[in-house]
């Protein structure tokens, strides 16, 4: 995910996520850790594996984070 962020940005409903600090929405403002937007892609992609390695159905329930319920928020000086 994060190698595809990186390199002209990743997939998350209406959203392309990347790496750039301040406008990618995947990295938080600290450059260390994710966005809540972040931590949902992250999640959607975690379930997606038990998924795919257990036969569960997260995905297809719709048991997903939906990226547009979880704002970046970062400060109006921005």
């Amino acid at each position: 995910v994060l190698e595809q962020a990186t390199n002209g940005g990743y997939p998350f409903d209406d959203f392309t996520m990347t790496t750039d600090l301040v406008f990618g929405g995947l990295i938080s403002l600290d450059g260390v850790h994710l966005t809540s937007r972040g931590y949902g892609l992250m999640a959607r992609e975690f379930l997606a594996a038990i998924d795919a390695a257990f036969g569960s159905n997260f995905i297809e329930a719709g048991a997903t984070p939906d990226a547009g319920e979880l704002p970046t928020n970062f400060p109006p000086g921005i």
